[in-house]
């Protein structure tokens, strides 16, 4: 376990040490597909995340890192477009949420309770799981 903690603030240096200009983005590859992804490694990023934005790029994400594993529950508010949602422990794609809606068949905001822990959530406009090819077990590399 503590290894495993010392690996995972490793990774958030990393990430951290990658941003060469401040603005918090890096990149990954997932299936030989490299994305920009805007990192949001603390509680006030993480709870705007992407809402409020009117799109996302086409090959662009938002990564949360968590400092530890849970099952972390994500929610659609003010968001304007629907989303993949990919939960990632040890750099492994345990989960995934695709073609996430911004409401339920409720009208209300729709809201993903992941089964699975994870350490790190990557959001991805909806349909690049499926166009990709993208599954569980499948991993995300760093190319720096």
């Amino acid at each position: 376990m503590k290894r495993l903690r010392i690996i995972s603030l490793l990774f958030i240096l990393i990430l951290l040490s990658a941003c060469s200009n401040g603005n918090n983005v890096t990149s990954l590859r997932i299936k030989n597909e490299l994305l920009n992804i805007e990192i949001s490694a603390d509680e006030l990023s993480r709870t705007k995340g992407l809402s409020g934005r009117e799109s996302l790029g086409e090959n662009w994400g938002m990564i949360f890192i968590f400092e530890e594993e849970a099952k972390h529950n994500f929610w659609m508010k003010d968001m304007n477009f629907p989303l993949d949602i990919l939960y990632i422990k040890n750099d492994e794609i345990v989960e995934i949420f695709k073609n996430v809606k911004i409401l339920d068949n409720y009208g209300e905001f729709t809201e993903i309770f992941p089964k699975e822990k994870a350490d790190k959530v990557l959001e991805l406009n909806a349909g690049w799981c499926d166009i990709h090819d993208v599954r569980v077990g499948d991993k995300i590399e760093y190319p720096y």
